[in-house]
């Protein structure tokens, strides 16, 4: 069916993409995506929300965020980097590591 051929055809260009990653290696996939990506987009927002709330702590705010944010990105990232893993059955011949290539 068509519908087959689409979704093996969006499955295959996933597959495909993450292989791109791959090649970066985990630790840049979780800095980028998480620490960078998600952790600095989730600063910028929860800081502007708390200093738009409470606007005599600014100073505080932005060093919690400063902490919180890239450590919550940094298991965000870790997060993303596994269940992608999971997804395709893990990567070949590679031995299990935390942040490591």
């Amino acid at each position: 069916m068509i519908f087959n051929r689409d979704k093996d055809a969006r499955l295959e260009r996933r597959r495909q993409a993450l292989e791109r990653i791959d090649k970066r290696g985990r630790l840049h996939y979780v800095l980028t995506t998480g620490v960078l990506g998600w952790g600095g987009f989730m600063f910028v927002i929860m800081t502007c929300i708390d200093i738009f709330v409470d606007h005599y702590r600014i100073l505080s705010t932005i060093l919690v965020g400063l902490v919180v944010w890239p450590l919550a990105g940094f298991g965000f990232g870790l997060w993303m980097w596994r269940s992608s893993e999971k997804q395709f059955d893990g990567p070949p011949n590679k031995p299990p590591s935390i942040i490591g290539n």
